[in-house]
């Protein structure tokens, strides 16, 4: 039975890196964002998202560990310690 989810997402993406898994009882998105920017919202939409959108917290990054990462590729340290 095919089923079909329209949502906007709150930024552009990059489809080509942008990865489906279809597992047994669930469908996991690993989305690219197209500009390396930080969106306040997966979503468009204001307020609660849908309820079949989850997030996978153990894949989580914040914004400061975005920044932290991006610092140690670029061969700099933090000293703001």
């Amino acid at each position: 039975m095919p089923y079909e989810v329209d949502i906007q997402l709150f930024d552009k993406i990059n489809a080509k890196e942008s990865k489906c898994n279809i597992g047994v009882r669930s469908i996991g998105y690993v989305i690219k964002k197209e500009e390396k920017k930080w969106w306040n919202r997966l979503l468009k939409q204001e307020g609660k998202p849908p309820a079949f959108v989850k997030v996978d917290w153990d894949k989580w990054v914040d914004e400061e560990e975005e920044n932290e990462q991006a610092r140690a590729d670029n061969g700099e340290m933090d000293t703001s310690v």
